[in-house]
């Protein structure tokens, strides 16, 4: 009877044990189940708060402060670091922070923001080379400085390479836990994991400014357009007895290129056509002040030359060495049946008579070569009478070194034919036919540079 009471009393204390150590393992997995709630709330966190920052401009350092604070509260560490990495010179930088973070370097101890070279500490090298490292317990790792009295140790570390489609932003290195205890596999996995996150963040990052910065181009772009537009002539003025054409087509969104027909007084007519070295924007802004001078300039000159002399003076003390601008500048006097030209280093205008062609060729040299007396001395006047039925064709170089797609350049023979063949029907049919011409034999070729021309025909 004692023995079966014994029994039954040792019976029941292993129940109420094995009860106990049963609650005692459900706690624990309710604790684990809720430290990965947590875990998966504080991912989930990161996601949204990075996917709300894109909704503004943001930069590398808030998303990394973003990053950083995610990490210490998933992994529960004491500190963490973004190293931001210098591809050009390959050399890590500590830059967002939070925590006291340990001295991986001796120098780092007085100087906490000098850069670090990889090949300096053997566990940055080994994220570099691996992608990540963990070393759970320093003091046994002797890739760690011993620290000093008044620094934080490095008891436990952990760093992930931010690598998205090869592209290498930087190392986040998280040190030491809060309860005192070793980083494991289970965190290294989860960091990498952040670290996926963040490298894609920071690639998105860098997509947002080059989309922000194109479309603060294109901004800039359309405004100077539309100023570009404004100083090219919505129409061309009547003269009694002529007829005129331009054509201005821009390699690009802007044009280097730049025509002018204006009244200069006296019942006269200034005719420009002027090529800017280069494209684009710079070319474009020159081109607007070439414009502006030779207008204020020509009023009431009879001399084309002079007025390229004094629009040199006072543009080619402003103009950069590499720059310069060829103009073909022309006054039509209607009533003696004349037109005078100047040249400023540019291609000859072509005077289509009987048909046959010449040039138009008096000496010259591009505006801001010289801004002296050697520009003043070269330049001079060429008077050419008119007659009914001539045709005058200035044109840019753009036309003649037109290439198709194999590289072969327009050529001034299939100018001079195109003009011949269209010169007795007026200056449209002129235009047309060169920029037909052009059209057929660059093909599906892009075009290399501005196209511009103006075509002036005396009638009958």
């Amino acid at each position: 009877m004692i023995i079966l009471l014994c029994a039954l009393a040792g019976l029941c204390a292993l129940l109420v044990w094995l009860v106990w150590d049963q609650r005692q393992t459900v706690a624990r997995q309710d604790l684990e189940i809720d430290r990965l709630r947590e875990e998966k709330k504080a991912v989930f966190d990161l996601m949204h708060e990075l996917g709300e920052a894109f909704a503004d401009t943001m930069r590398v350092d808030d998303c990394m402060r973003i990053v950083v604070r995610a990490a210490i509260q998933i992994t529960q560490a004491r500190s963490a670091t973004f190293f931001a990495l210098d591809a050009d010179r390959g050399a890590l930088r500590p830059g967002v922070s939070q925590g006291p973070f340990p001295a991986l370097l001796p120098a780092l101890r007085r100087h906490a923001t000098q850069e670090i070279l990889p090949a300096l500490h053997p566990v940055f090298q080994e994220a570099m080379d691996r992608g990540w490292v963990l070393v759970a317990d320093c003091a046994s790792d002797g890739r760690f400085p011993r620290p000093s009295d008044d620094e934080p140790a490095a008891e436990t570390f952990m760093a992930v390479l931010l690598r998205y489609r090869g592209e290498r932003h930087g190392i986040l290195a998280l040190a030491n836990r809060e309860d005192g205890g070793h980083f494991g596999e289970a965190d290294a996995e989860i960091l990498r994991s952040i670290g996926a996150q963040a490298a894609f963040a920071l690639h998105n990052v860098g997509v947002h400014r080059q989309l922000a910065e194109k479309q603060r181009l294109d901004h800039d772009i359309e405004v100077a357009q539309a100023i570009q537009r404004v100083l090219l002539p919505d129409a061309l003025p009547r003269v009694e007895g002529y007829d005129m054409r331009a054509i201005n087509l821009p390699a690009q969104r802007m044009s280097g290129d730049y025509y002018d027909v204006f009244d200069v007084g006296g019942g006269r007519t200034g005719i420009a056509v002027a090529d800017v070295s280069g494209k684009g924007i710079p070319a474009s802004l020159v081109m607007a002040m070439c414009r502006n001078v030779l207008r204020a300039t020509a009023r009431g000159m009879a001399s084309p030359a002079e007025v390229l002399r004094r629009v040199n003076r006072l543009l080619a003390p402003d103009m950069g060495e590499d720059m310069f601008i060829t103009i073909a500048y022309m006054i039509l006097d209607p009533a003696a049946r004349r037109l005078t030209v100047a040249r400023a280093g540019h291609e000859p205008p072509l005077l289509c008579r009987g048909g046959k062609l010449s040039e138009i060729a008096p000496p010259g040299m591009a505006v801001g070569i010289d801004s002296g007396e050697l520009f003043d001395s070269v330049l001079a006047d060429c008077v050419q009478p008119l007659q009914a039925g001539d045709a005058v064709v200035v044109y840019t170089d753009g036309v003649t070194e037109a290439q198709d797609p194999g590289g072969r350049e327009f050529g001034r023979e299939p100018l001079e034919e195109a003009i011949l063949a269209s010169a007795p029907a007026g200056a449209q049919a002129i235009a047309d036919a060169i920029v037909g011409r052009l059209e057929r034999f660059r093909g599906p070729a892009e075009q290399n540079d501005d196209i511009t021309l103006i075509s002036l025909y005396a009638a009958r």
